[in-house]
């Protein structure tokens, strides 16, 4: 019984240490992408809305959860040009750039932002979907 109970017993605690690491959350609805709850970078084309699947960038609206807030969008990798560097004043007023449908690959360096609870980021985009 001992020799059964050891091994599920360490199963039962790696299961659980895996569920409680949080992931980005992320919501597509047409042309809309939004971001929230962020933990670690975000692909945008690995989301599968890039070039190549023949979207477009209009623009990036971020939402801080705080003053202070901070994001970093870069284009293509983390070795990427920066294309969205914004720090939130207020809360009540969004940092947004406008892009008109460029060809662009966001991606989110997360290790280079300052998130607060409540941010989010939203991809407005034009494409073929």
């Amino acid at each position: 019984m001992k020799k059964t109970l050891i091994p599920i017993l360490a199963l039962v605690l790696l299961l659980a240490g895996a569920s409680a690491q949080a992931a980005n959350t992320v919501n597509k609805s047409g042309c809309i992408v939004t971001v929230s709850a962020m933990d670690s970078d975000f692909d945008l084309a690995a989301a599968g809305y890039g070039p190549g699947a023949g979207w477009r960038l209009v623009s990036i609206e971020f939402f801080g959860g705080a003053a202070n807030d901070r994001l970093l969008v870069k284009n293509g990798s983390d070795a990427g040009p920066e294309m969205f560097d914004r720090t939130i004043d207020d809360v009540r007023v969004p940092a947004i750039k406008y892009f008109m449908g460029a060809e662009a690959q966001p991606l989110i360096d997360y290790s280079e932002c300052t998130l607060s609870a409540g941010h989010k980021v939203i991809f407005t985009l034009r494409g073929s979907r």
